[in-house]
């Protein structure tokens, strides 16, 4: 498992998450979007399935940006 700062463990995603967790908002990290977490939460969501450990010297992985949706104006059809 990955140490970054001290104490720290980076972990990605697996399954969205629905609560939030040691004073971290879970709720906005995205499946596939890597975190990094206190040592034993991260241990706990690896436990539960929830996450995956990534490798000490793997880069940082980037999500691709959302889609962009296009405002809706008067000549759109309903």
């Amino acid at each position: 498992m990955s140490m970054t700062a001290e104490g720290q463990r980076r972990i990605r995603a697996l399954r969205a998450f629905s609560y939030s967790l040691d004073g971290v908002r879970l709720i906005a990290v995205a499946v596939g979007e890597e975190v990094s977490l206190r040592a034993g939460t991260a241990a706990g969501l690896l436990a539960e399935g929830y996450a995956e450990a990534v490798a000490e010297d793997a880069p940082p992985r980037s999500l691709p940006p959302a889609p962009r949706r296009r405002r809706a104006t008067p000549d759109d059809q309903v």
